[in-house]
């Protein structure tokens, strides 16, 4: 079972939301998995070279070219944020990106899992952070830094990339520089970032309330001046 989980090594919370001493890195990212999980149950899908790039390129291959666009709307129950996407950086990541979104894939799912100092994670067809694409794929780290307003992909590894995402909230978060694909920026909504961080949570901080994704509009790169 494939569960994508974005390791959190500030402040870890209780099932009564109640904070505790930050742990070690280690012992972070084994507090991070889903309750009820035993270790070693849940190994990371392994990126299958040949056929999830064939698959990748199905899903984002246009008669026109690769899928792209410089910005997205991300429409939620909350309201809307705007991100700046980085096409340049992370070119499969914002084309996989970008491609889903426009066949409806992010409509109506949930951010399944919110934890308020840190992100607000999104995109699992199941709702329960073990769902995705169908297909992996690989890493597309770069100069961008995690920080808050980021918004990067979630994986169960590496190059276990699909269609889950988080955006954080707040800055520094230097232990997921190299571990996540940074691959867009907030511009605008960051107020509807944190108010979604601020909702009331239970098991697998998962909020007790479903706050959803409406849909997200991308935006095309606007053509070049003459």
């Amino acid at each position: 079972m494939f569960v994508a989980i974005v390791a959190y090594a500030g402040l870890q919370k209780s099932v009564e939301g109640k904070a505790r001493h930050p742990a070690s890195q280690a012992q972070a990212v084994e507090a991070e998995k889903p309750v009820g999980d035993e270790p070693g149950d849940h190994k990371p899908a392994q990126f299958d070279g040949a056929k999830d790039e064939k698959e990748l390129e199905q899903v984002t291959e246009t008669p026109t070219g690769t899928e792209t666009a410089s910005a997205a709307v991300i429409k939620t129950s909350k309201g809307d944020i705007r991100v700046k996407l980085y096409a340049n950086d992370a070119p499969k990541t914002v084309a996989n990106f970008v491609s889903l979104s426009k066949k409806g894939f992010y409509d109506g799912l949930t951010f399944h899992r919110v934890i308020r100092p840190f992100m607000i994670q999104a995109g699992c067809p199941r709702g329960d952070g073990t769902g995705g694409p169908g297909y992996n794929f690989e890493d597309e780290f770069n100069q961008h830094k995690i920080i808050a307003g980021t918004l990067a992909m979630a994986n169960a590894g590496p190059n276990t990339n699909g269609s889950q995402f988080f955006i954080v909230t707040e800055s520094p978060q230097p232990h997921l520089d190299g571990r996540h694909t940074a691959f867009g920026q907030v511009t605008e909504g960051m107020d509807v970032v944190r108010a979604i961080a601020s909702v009331p949570t239970g098991m697998q901080d998962r909020p007790l309330e479903p706050v959803t994704i409406k849909t997200i509009e991308t935006i095309a790169e606007e053509p070049a001046a003459e």
